[in-house]
């Protein structure tokens, strides 16, 4: 896929908001810059290589909005967006970091426009705040992370008895729209799931029971293989957390086991068009060289 340009602020903003299923990987740069124009090949190659990511240049002296909009202040400066987030960003002609940087983020995301099973929808565990997700009830030696991702040989388990409270919190807002569980076929795997969302506190198992829930799941047996679970997407346009409350399990045992679940949907466009609206008379300054 060849690199792109723009004549202009609005050329590149529109381009961002139509490759939000892709990694894009934007070069800041300036004509004066020399490490700029030493990168410039090794830049242009990758986009060869990876054509599953956009690739986009921006002379800052030109787009002064773009500039100022994604905060740039040395040159060159590359931003790896996700769904029109920043999601890493470093500055300086180092081509081992910017081609290990969009590896890892390729593979994170599967590397293509839809990298789950359900069409033009993402796998959402990457953008799950690791540091805020707490379990309640879980089995210290199978707790919540083992269940994030998709490895048959971990599960998360509970440990007094069969329920579970999990929660989540995104590192950006989302549009949920269905989900997928794997568990054992051995009863251990969830059969009730109530959903809840952007809850402010914590919810415990007695609030679980007298609050009512966005949506109330029973799994079957098909879709605690795997099976994508639709979920009530009008009413889960704009999630900040969610929050999962396993009430029971299939085979009425004393412990539920999860090897995995997979959110899906899409991160939310948080983009603020108003940060684009170019203010007129208002010069952008160019940096010293």
């Amino acid at each position: 896929m060849p690199v792109t340009t723009f004549s202009t602020d609005a050329e590149f903003f529109d381009a961002v908001k139509a490759s939000t299923q892709k990694v894009i990987v934007i070069d800041f740069f300036a004509e004066w810059c020399g490490p700029c124009r030493q990168i410039a090949p090794f830049f242009s190659s990758l986009s060869d290589k990876y054509p599953d990511a956009a690739f986009f240049k921006v002379d800052v002296d030109k787009l002064k909005e773009v500039k100022r909009v994604y905060n740039v202040s040395s040159m060159p400066t590359f931003k790896f967006v996700q769904g029109t987030q920043v999601v890493e960003s470093f500055s300086g002609a180092d081509p081992e970091r910017l081609e290990q940087t969009l590896k890892r983020l390729l593979s994170e995301s599967g590397g293509a426009e839809s990298d789950s099973v359900v069409r033009g929808q993402w796998v959402l565990n990457k953008f799950v705040n690791k540091a805020q997700m707490e379990c309640l009830n879980q089995n210290d030696d199978h707790p919540l992370e083992h269940a994030l991702t998709d490895d048959e040989d971990t599960f998360l388990e509970s440990d007094c008895d069969e329920q579970l409270m999990i929660a989540l919190n995104f590192t950006l807002p989302v549009k949920l729209h269905s989900m997928r569980v794997v568990a054992p076929t051995d009863g251990r795997a969830p059969l009730t799931i109530k959903l809840f969302q952007n809850r402010t506190t914590s919810l415990d198992f007695d609030d679980a029971e007298k609050i009512e829930p966005v949506q109330t799941l029973t799994l079957t047996e098909s879709q605690i293989q795997g099976e994508p679970i639709e979920l009530r997407f009008v009413k889960l346009q704009n999630v900040n957390s969610v929050t999962l409350f396993v009430v029971d399990n299939h085979g009425g045992e004393d412990t539920t086991a999860i090897n995995y679940i997979e959110l899906i949907g899409t991160p939310r466009d948080t983009t603020n068009m108003a940060e684009f609206k170019r203010v007129a008379g208002k010069p952008g300054e160019r940096d010293a060289h």
